[in-house]
């Protein structure tokens, strides 16, 4: 008898973003330390390191809302609509990639914003 309980969709999402952002200050502090990045005189290469990291990661916290705007998007189409699953499939695939690039761009100014609004001494 297996009696292992469901997790939820929503606490799923929420151990995803807690292992994310986790992941995320973990591996910023270490490339702040490896490379100098919190004095004056940083490496360039560090920044560039950084930025990477903070792209990899805009894309990391992108990927569940793009998941969930295909699923949820195809579904509400489909009954608002009353369109054809084919139509609805084609017209959500399109839909979602200026949504996907308007979230990319905020997630990516967001964790950038934080690498330096954390790292500012006064």
């Amino acid at each position: 008898m297996n009696k292992r309980k469901k997790i939820s969709p929503l606490v799923g999402l929420l151990i995803y973003y807690s292992i994310s952002v986790f992941t995320f200050f973990i591996g910023k502090s270490f490339l702040i330390y490896h490379y100098h990045l919190n004095t004056l005189y940083a490496e360039v290469q560090g920044t560039k390191v950084l930025a990477n990291w903070v792209s990899a990661y805009a894309i990391v916290f992108l990927l569940p809302i793009a998941a969930f705007i295909i699923m949820k998007g195809d579904q509400l189409l489909r009954k608002k609509l009353n369109a054809p699953k084919k139509i609805a499939h084609l017209l959500v695939s399109i839909g979602v990639v200026p949504v996907v690039l308007a979230f990319s761009l905020f997630f990516f100014w967001e964790f950038l914003l934080s690498f330096y609004m954390l790292n500012t001494n006064p």
